[in-house]
C-alpha cells in the first residue's frame, strides 16, 4: 500500500514537472513570435490559424485578433497564393516548402514577401522551429542563445519522458528478427558522443566481428541500449572512460546468449540503492525521471533476456545485458 502512494505521488510530481515545462514552452513561445522580425503564421490540423505575431500583422496589414480561429481561405481569400502553398505543403507531408507570393494587403498595395512553409508534427517542433529562427536572426555572439539552447534542452527532456512514461505504461507488441548487435551499438555510440559536451568520454569498444546477431525487436533494443549508454555518460559529466565488449556464452542453460558489458568510470550507484535502480520513478539523478532504466529492465525481459549491475560509489558502474542469439 505504502509502495503504491510512492508511485502515485511520483506521478503527480512527473505530471506537474510536465506541466511547468509546458508553460515554459508556452511562455517562450510567446516570446520569441514578439522578438523576430519575420512574421510567423501557424495553422492547426482543421486549417484554423492558432497563431499570427505582430511582424505578420505589421507585413500583411491585418488585424491579429481578427484571424485567429479562421481558416486561410477566410483570412487571405480563397485560391490565394498563401492558401495554395499551405495546401501545397501538407500534400508534401513532411519537409518545408520555399516561394515567393505576391500579397495583397488591405489598402491594395502589392508586395512581394519570401515565404517558408513547413509541417510541425507537435508542440515541441513548433517551439524548436521558433527557437531556430530566433536563433538565426540574433547571431551566434548574442548572450540570449544560451537561453535558446536551454529551452530545446527542456523541450527534448519533457519529451523523452513523456514518452518513456507512455512505453513503460503499455504493454508493447514485438516484432522478433536478427539484428547486428555490433553494428547497431557501434552506431549507437556515434550518435551519442556526437551529443556530449565537452569533456567528452573515452571510448573503448572490443566487440568481435563475428559476434553473432540476437533475435530482437531493433526499435525497442536500441532505446535500451540508447538508455544505457546516456545513463554513463551522464555519470561521467567531468569526463571518463566509457568501456563496451561484446561476448558469445555457446551454452547458456538452455539458450545461446550475447552478452553486452558497458562500464563507466562515473559516479557510482551508492550500494543501498543498487537493488532499487531498475524500479519505476527511482533515481539518483537530481534531474532524473525515474523511468530510463525501468524501461531497459522492461524490454530487456520481454526479449527473454536479463540485466545485471554492478558498481562502486566513486569508481562507476557495469550493465551487463545477456540477449538470446540467433542460433549459428
Amino acid at each position: 500500500m505504502q509502495q503504491l502512494k510512492a508511485k502515485e505521488q511520483e506521478l503527480q510530481r512527473l505530471r506537474k514537472a510536465a506541466e511547468e515545462r509546458a508553460d515554459v514552452v508556452e511562455d517562450y513561445n510567446e516570446y520569441v513570435l514578439k522578438s523576430v522580425s519575420s512574421g510567423v503564421i501557424a495553422f492547426n490540423k482543421e486549417d484554423k490559424i492558432t497563431t499570427f505575431n505582430q511582424a505578420a500583422k505589421r507585413i500583411l496589414g491585418s488585424e491579429e485578433e481578427g484571424l485567429i480561429g479562421k481558416s486561410c481561405a477566410e483570412a487571405f481569400g480563397e485560391g490565394s497564393g498563401l492558401c495554395r502553398l499551405l495546401d501545397s505543403t501538407l500534400q508534401r507531408s513532411e519537409g518545408s516548402h520555399r516561394s515567393e507570393l505576391e500579397i495583397v494587403k488591405k489598402n491594395s498595395e502589392r508586395i512581394w514577401v519570401g515565404i517558408s512553409a513547413s509541417i510541425l508534427k507537435n508542440r515541441k517542433d513548433e517551439a524548436i522551429g521558433f527557437a531556430k529562427l530566433l536563433s538565426k536572426k540574433i547571431g551566434k555572439n548574442d548572450p540570449k542563445q544560451g537561453m535558446i539552447e536551454a529551452i530545446i534542452n527542456e523541450l527534448n527532456t519533457m519529451e523523452m519522458m513523456i514518452n518513456e512514461l507512455l512505453s513503460l505504461g503499455k504493454a508493447q507488441p514485438i516484432s522478433l528478427k536478427p539484428v547486428d548487435i555490433n553494428k547497431l551499438i557501434r552506431n549507437l555510440l556515434i550518435k551519442s558522443m556526437g551529443e556530449v559536451k565537452e569533456p567528452k568520454p573515452k571510448i573503448d569498444v572490443n566487440i568481435p566481428s563475428d559476434i553473432p546477431n540476437i533475435m530482437a525487436d531493433e526499435l525497442l533494443i536500441r532505446q535500451a541500449f540508447t538508455n544505457l549508454i546516456q545513463n554513463s555518460v551522464d555519470a561521467m559529466s567531468e569526463g571518463g572512460e566509457l568501456k563496451v565488449e561484446g561476448k558469445y556464452h555457446a551454452a547458456d542453460g538452455i539458450d545461446k546468449m550475447v552478452e553486452i558489458v558497458i562500464m563507466d568510470t562515473g559516479t557510482g550507484i551508492p550500494k543501498d540503492k543498487l537493488d532499487k535502480i531498475f524500479l519505476p520513478f527511482f533515481t539518483t539523478k537530481p534531474k532524473g525521471t525515474g523511468l530510463g532504466l525501468a524501461l531497459v529492465h522492461k524490454i530487456i525481459l520481454s526479449h527473454n533476456g536479463r540485466i545485471e549491475v554492478e558498481s562502486e560509489e566513486g569508481k562507476g558502474t557495469v550493465f551487463r545485458v545477456y540477449l538470446p542469439a540467433v542460433p549459428l
